[in-house]
Formats: structure tokens, sequence, C-alpha cells
């Protein structure tokens, strides 16, 4: 055994009694688990009923349980292919509320395209997709609980989307 590997076989050794310790003295520094990915056994359905409210089929453009980087949340529209893409972490209580307000971000960038980011801030933005997922009867709305209600610039975008997308929701 080269002297280079046998430090290398008692350093990992010295972890690994480290680890050992550490487990037995119920010490809280070590890994956390890997969260448990939850699945909706109902989500198709959910996908199917939300699609029959507004008229799209969003079974069409929607990736349930993606695993995509920036899904860590809840969802994301990616804006290269229009697919929306909801987190593997999803549950079933706020699947629809959450496709609601995806959908809307798909409304913006059918209407607004690359130049959406002109238009508002990305705040703004959240905003806008907040409140028409509110007005499409969703109650999970944490954009418009955590920065307050739309103002006038917001509201007018609401309406003229819901308006283009000829939405009586």
């Amino acid at each position: 055994m080269t002297a280079r590997r046998a430090e290398l076989v008692g350093y990992s050794l010295l972890v690994l009694i480290g680890v050992v310790f550490a487990m037995l003295a119920g010490a809280t520094n070590a890994p956390a688990a890997a969260p448990v990915l939850r699945t909706c056994p109902a989500d198709r359905a959910i996908v199917a009923e939300v699609s029959a409210q507004l008229g799209e089929d969003l079974a069409a453009i929607t990736v349930l349980g993606s695993s995509r980087p920036g899904v860590e949340a809840a969802g994301l529209v990616d804006l290269d292919d229009g697919r929306i893409h909801l987190s593997a972490r999803l549950g079933c209580e706020h699947l629809a509320d959450v496709l609601r307000h995806e959908f809307a971000h798909v409304l913006q960038w059918r209407t607004f395209g690359p130049r959406l980011s002109d238009r508002l801030p990305r705040e703004g933005v959240e905003i806008v997709a907040d409140e028409i997922s509110h007005r499409w009867g969703s109650t999970y709305t944490p954009y418009l609980d955590k920065l307050g209600p739309p103002r006038a610039g917001h509201l007018a975008q609401v309406e003229a989307l819901l308006c283009d997308q000829g939405s009586a929701r």
C-alpha cells in the first residue's frame, strides 16, 4: 500500500468514526434526509377539471411531478416551449390553484412574449398571475398574500388578459 493510499484510508476511517460517534450522541448536524416526494393520486383528474374550467387542454402542456431545475417550490412555465412544470413536492391541496396560476403565466407569455418583463417587474408579473388565478377560483394566492392587492396597473393587465382570452371565468 502506498503512503498516499494509507493516508486516505486512515482519513476515511476517522471520518467514519466521527459520523458513528455523532450518530450515537444524537447530533443534529447530520445531513438531512432527502425530502419525500408527494404525489397526488388524483392529479390527472384535477388537471382535467381545471382544463374544463378554463377551456384549455392543460394536460397537453403540463408536466406533473417535474424535477426540472427551478421547480423546487410549486411550479413554473418553461418559456421556451410553453409547458407548465409542477413540482413533485406539490400536494393535492394546492395543485389546482398552482395550475391556474401557471396557466395565467402562459396567457401573459402568449400576449406579451419576450416583452413581458418590460411591462411589469417580476413581482408585478406574479401579482397579475395570482389575481387571474384568484378570479378563476383559487384560494391559494401566495404572491397576493405576501405582496398585497394588485394596483391599478396590475388590474389593467388582468382585465386585458382576461378579455383577450374571452374569459368570464
